[in-house]
């Protein structure tokens, strides 16, 4: 159920179609905005989010307070 609702931000933010239009988003700036959105609907207060492009290299981040 989670991996539908990240499914639905990143449509959400980013696009729909297939391949997504994230610019020059960096692989951070593409964690922390999915962050935010989980924060403030589920009400937690520590979430870690992993993205890669290409299986290989990802970004890490970490929130919590």
């Amino acid at each position: 159920m989670l991996k539908n609702k990240i499914d639905i931000i990143i449509d959400n933010l980013f696009g729909n179609e297939r391949i997504k239009k994230l610019g020059r988003t960096s692989m951070e700036e593409i964690s922390n905005k999915i962050i935010n959105i989980l924060c403030k609907e589920y009400n937690k207060h520590y979430i870690e989010v992993s993205a890669s492009e290409d299986g290989q290299v990802r970004g890490i981040v970490q929130y919590a307070y």
